[in-house]
């Protein structure tokens, strides 16, 4: 590491600007706004999940995809929509937006595993060459 390399700061941690995706709609592609989700948006959306009349009687697989509902819905920014909204959207309609959404937000994160893992593969390399 040389001194050219700014220290991270808390302001880049808690930067979560919105940004625009195109999501694909019977009526063809439309823009949504969202951000990525924070620690407490998933807390937060495991605690509205758990209140769903239905959570008893959901299998895990059923929790788990309305827990990753919610938290799409709270990565949405533009149009916001409320817990309220999502219990009487088009079921199919908003599944699709928060389908996509979920998409994006994983595609993301496989990328950045990918570099890492590139990273740690290089890293092991440059182990091996100097500790033979």
């Amino acid at each position: 590491m040389s001194d050219e390399e700014p220290l991270v700061t808390l302001a880049y941690l808690l930067d979560n600007p919105p940004r625009e995706i195109i999501v694909n709609t019977e009526e063809g592609p439309m823009k949504i706004k969202i951000r990525d989700p924070t620690t407490q948006d998933r807390i937060n959306a495991i605690l509205e999940a758990r209140k769903d009349p239905r959570w008893k009687d959901m299998t895990p697989e059923d929790r788990n995809g309305l827990i990753l509902d919610l938290i799409a819905i709270k990565m949405i920014v533009e149009p916001k929509i409320s817990l309220e909204d999502y219990y009487k959207a088009n079921s199919l309609r908003l599944g699709n937006i928060l389908n996509e959404v979920i998409m994006d937000y994983a595609k993301r994160l496989r990328k950045l595993t990918a570099n890492r893992a590139k990273e740690i593969q290089d890293f092991l390399e440059q182990m091996r060459v100097n500790n033979p």
